[in-house]
């Protein structure tokens, strides 16, 4: 039993698991040994990580503990692994589970609040994007039905677009080389003005032949 606190099942497994409360242990499944800090030892009911495996159901959503034999009438098996990795605070630790258990316990814990705060950020993630999507719907809604609405729309749209990103609009400008329309040059004749005096002179010399 003392060498190396550690002895060997003949259950046709050849695990090794052990006998006192020491830091190195590899039991795994139903039928290993394990041995609590008092002396006891226990058989596991399953898998070394499932905290039913060091304790049973007691009424309908209790438990009690296979090493300490503590119970309590509710909480399942969240409160049991609490209680087999010596948390404090809802239940009482265990006084005589042994190390490499706690231990298990500690990081199946750690396990579980770690998957629980993903869970919440890509709940987040996915509401983001939600409420974003539902904006740009809320936006294509309002667009306007008749062509001169949606072309003010469509300007006013730019400009939001264009003040975000600090670049100058599209639309609207127009360059200072560019004449309004309506509007002539000084060196262009207006219409229906004409210069006669070549007629006439040809005029007046047929007149006098």
């Amino acid at each position: 039993m003392d060498r190396e606190r550690v002895q060997r099942q003949d259950n046709g497994t050849g695990r090794e698991v052990p006998v006192s409360d020491g830091d190195v242990g590899s039991a795994s499944g139903a039928g290993d040994i394990v041995t609590a800090k008092n002396g006891a030892q226990v058989k596991l009911r399953g898998p070394v990580e499932d905290p039913w495996s060091h304790g049973e159901k007691w009424k309908q959503t209790g438990w009690s503990c296979s090493y300490c034999n503590a119970r309590k009438g509710s909480g399942g098996v969240t409160r049991l692994r609490n209680h087999l990795a010596s948390l404090q605070g809802d239940v009482v630790p265990c006084p005589y589970v042994p190390r490499f258990v706690r231990r298990i316990m500690l990081d199946k814990d750690a396990e579980g609040r770690k998957r629980r705060a993903d869970m919440k950020e890509r709940r987040l993630y996915v509401q983001k994007a939600i409420q974003d999507e539902a904006y740009e719907d809320h936006r294509r809604a309002n667009i306007p039905r008749d062509e001169a609405g949606q072309i003010d729309w469509a300007l006013k749209e730019s400009l939001r677009k264009t003040r975000g990103s600090g670049s100058s609009p599209p639309f609207g400008r127009v360059g200072s080389s560019t004449p309004p329309l309506g509007r002539a040059s000084s060196s262009t004749p207006p219409l229906g003005r004409a210069s006669c005096s070549g007629t006439q002179t040809r005029m007046d010399r047929f007149y006098r032949s």
